[in-house]
């Protein structure tokens, strides 16, 4: 057996305890995604407890590469014992959230997704192993590598990770 028609990237993983902004780092990570065109989906799960908020949030997105690949990016927020606060910034009292949380991003990519191709799968497999690998490597496993890393940038930079 060859190349598999779905790969997965490694995943991501950011955890953070602290103050941040929820409503930016949401805003954020739709408007990175909606800039590269991806459709996606998003479930939302939020309930109070006694030590604050819970959010649960997951968003499924994908993309047409081409006409025989297809990205995908998976990102879960699972953040806890959420509550506003206010703190000053630049001589300005700014309303922020506190909380512990962990974000997980995965990437990955599916060829041949669409059904009307007539291959079946040793003539996938054969073209995936043989004829396409350079390719694929070289071409759409990196740039969807790069582009979970400039996701994942991006989160550390809205929940202030940054060293200024």
């Amino acid at each position: 057996m060859g190349m598999p028609s779905t790969q997965s990237l490694p995943q991501h993983v950011i955890k953070f305890y602290g103050p941040f902004d929820l409503n930016a780092l949401l805003k954020g990570v739709k408007k990175f995604l909606e800039d590269r065109q991806y459709d996606f989906k998003e479930t939302y799960k939020m309930k109070k407890s006694a030590e604050g908020w819970k959010l649960e949030a997951g968003w499924t997105s994908t993309v047409k590469a081409t006409s025989f690949v297809r990205k995908s990016i998976k990102i879960a927020f699972f953040i806890l014992e959420i509550r506003d606060i206010e703190v000053v910034i630049d001589g300005k009292k700014t309303k922020l959230q506190h909380g512990r949380g962990l974000i997980e991003i995965n990437g990955g990519l599916e060829f041949s997704y669409l059904k009307e191709h007539p291959w079946n799968e040793k003539m996938l497999d054969f073209y995936l192993t043989y004829i396409y690998k350079p390719v694929y490597l070289g071409k759409w496993v990196d740039n969807h590598w790069y582009e979970l890393q400039d996701l994942d940038a991006l989160c550390r930079q809205l929940l202030d990770f940054e060293v200024k």
